[in-house]
């Protein structure tokens, strides 16, 4: 018969020690500590995917809500440019004229802010933080040819109307990008939403 090992005759001894009362309440005791440190590691990894899901999953998603705002502020911005001719052309007031404008370039404001400071470059990847830098780029073109229109407006609707092709060409170029943008970030999303299913 083999020689018992230091360990077994540690715990032989320790055993020896014990009356038979700590003896009966030691097997539960061990499995008592053994449920809670598995309850402490379940919960542990719940918080842990918990984290995750707040950090991967609603980050992309807050990316992709700013990207659709600022699609839906840059298509009410067109048409308030629209708008606008079409009161000049009813020779509506100058203060409804103006009024469109306004309007129209604080939506303007707002879709660059989206677009330029909205969105965290972190939760990007390298492919649309491009797409990101052509939308800033096709979005500071479209804002000159829209300065060009409404200062066609000023000295006659027909200049403006010249002014507004251009507009309109520099606006479905921004469209293509931001569309292309928003497309990526709706599979980057789902991408997450599955890996995240995937691991629970």
């Amino acid at each position: 018969m083999p020689r018992p090992t230091l360990i077994e005759d540690i715990a032989v001894f320790l055993l020896d020690r014990l009356t038979f009362r700590v003896k009966v309440f030691l097997a539960p005791a061990v499995a008592l500590g053994l449920f809670l440190a598995f309850g402490i590691l379940c919960w542990a990894m719940l918080r842990a995917q918990e984290v995750r899901i707040d950090v991967d999953l609603a980050g992309q998603l807050r990316t992709l809500e700013a990207a659709m705002e600022g699609e839906r502020k840059l298509a009410e911005t067109h048409s308030a440019l629209y708008r606008a001719l079409s009161a000049v052309r009813m020779s509506a007031s100058d203060e409804i004229v103006q009024r469109v404008l306004t309007g129209r370039a604080a939506l303007a404001s707002d879709a660059r802010n989206l677009f330029e400071s909205g969105i965290d470059d972190a939760r990007l990847s390298s492919s649309a933080r491009g797409l990101r830098g052509e939308i800033v780029a096709a979005l500071a073109a479209y804002q000159k040819a829209t300065q060009d229109v409404i200062d066609g407006i000023d000295i006659d609707v027909n200049v403006a109307d010249m002014s507004m092709q251009s507009a309109d060409q520099k606006f479905l170029a921004l469209s293509r990008a931001v569309a292309a943008f928003g497309e990526e970030q709706r599979s980057a999303s789902e991408e997450v939403r599955q890996a995240l299913s995937a691991a629970q």
